[in-house]
């Protein structure tokens, strides 16, 4: 079943959602019974919301990272970039009824400000675990090269020279 590569995306997606939605709902038992007049959100929400969403970039630089080490990075940035996509459609319409709040309450204005932030956090996460992989040199690429110059005993021509 996991070597299917939708179903793979699927589950990141669905983490992806996942971690939205159980922040929402411990922001849901931990608010205050009535609401703020002004809207003022308090510190344990903010505290919430925050963790969720370095729990997010966290959870896609992985995701990132081992995808990195086995694919190409075409693959990857579509891979993930479609989980992500997969996954931000789900909390923006799922997520919040996790919360007891309907997907549209804030307007759309809200929402589409809300689905840009999660795109943004995906592509940090997919950035952070990609360029650690390549920097430590265990992506796709280098161990290719790895591999040529362990072969054939030379380095390979660096890209550009000729």
């Amino acid at each position: 079943m996991w070597d299917n590569r939708w179903v793979r995306v699927g589950a990141v997606a669905l983490g992806f959602f996942l971690i939205n939605g159980i922040a929402r709902f411990i922001d849901f038992l931990t608010s205050p019974d009535e609401p703020d007049p002004l809207g003022r959100v308090t510190a344990g929400q903010a505290a919430i919301a925050v963790v969720g969403q370095l729990l997010v970039v966290v959870f896609m630089a992985v995701a990132a990272a081992w995808w990195t080490v086995r694919h190409e990075p075409g693959r990857v940035v579509a891979d993930l970039g479609l989980a992500t996509l997969g996954g931000t459609v789900l909390a923006q319409l799922i997520g919040p009824l996790f919360g007891g709040n309907p997907p549209f309450e804030g307007g759309l204005e809200l929402f589409v400000k809300v689905f840009g932030f999660f795109l943004g956090l995906g592509a940090v996460g997919i950035f952070l675990g990609y360029s650690a992989m390549v920097v430590l040199g265990k992506d796709w690429r280098s161990r290719g090269l790895s591999a040529y110059a362990q072969r054939y005993g030379k380095k390979p021509k660096p890209a550009g020279r000729r």
